[in-house]
């Protein structure tokens, strides 16, 4: 299993990076708040759940350290 290939349907469209990415179907109201919501990562830090600056240093962009 580790040496097959991750094999795309063709309508899959190719792109350079995640900002070549396109929202195909969105699903439910998007919410307006009277603040600026956070995403998962700072909610995560400010709990002290990980810690994704070292984790960039260690192993490089995309990833992050659990803690205990």
């Amino acid at each position: 299993m580790l040496f097959l290939p991750n094999i795309l349907s063709k309508n899959v469209p190719s792109g350079e990076s995640e900002k070549d990415n396109k929202i195909i179907k969105e699903h439910g109201v998007i919410k307006n708040f009277n603040f600026k919501p956070k995403n998962h990562l700072e909610l995560a830090e400010n709990l002290g759940l990980l810690d994704y600056k070292k984790a960039i240093k260690i192993s490089g962009s995309r990833f992050f350290n659990f803690k205990e």
